[in-house]
């Protein structure tokens, strides 16, 4: 079988002289998408997303030696009737403590949220040889790419 188009690419790009360097090749997005894959600018300092925001928390919260000590007591408290007080007495204040911190949590991830967002798209000038610069976002800059800097960036 003949080698893919990417394979015999691959095979004839140029190595790093030391084991686990890496080479960039200036203005040449082809080389360098084969020697780095898809490797992108945009920057994400996020904890959660939308899918695991609910158990990463969670796990998050009862790392907590204290959390775990008032779930246990309190479920031992809400299913035996061995309990002094109200069998609701210490799983809500712990439900009140755990959804004051996952707000928070939250808060401060849209926050990051927002603040990458505001990087990502942040102008700046690429230049590509005789065609000169073009503005583009930093999540656009590419291994290889030559960035215009001003002065105070």
């Amino acid at each position: 079988a003949w080698p893919s188009t990417q394979q015999s690419h691959q095979a004839s790009l140029p190595r790093a002289a030391e084991p686990g360097a890496r080479t960039a090749f200036t203005n040449n997005k082809e080389l360098n998408r084969l020697q780095s894959g898809s490797a992108t600018n945009r920057t994400s300092t996020t904890k959660y997303n939308r899918w695991n925001f609910i158990p990463k928390n969670l796990i998050e919260q009862f790392r907590r030696l204290a959390n775990i000590y008032f779930l246990a007591v309190g479920l031992i408290q809400a299913t035996t009737p061995l309990s002094p007080t109200g069998r609701w007495n210490t799983l809500l204040p712990l439900l009140v403590v755990i959804s004051v911190n996952a707000a928070r949590e939250l808060y401060e991830d849209l926050k990051r949220r927002r603040s990458d967002k505001k990087d990502n798209e942040r102008r700046t000038e690429i230049l590509h040889g005789p065609r000169g610069p073009h503005p583009a976002q930093w999540q656009q800059v590419q291994v290889g790419d030559i960035v215009r800097v001003h002065e105070g960036e």
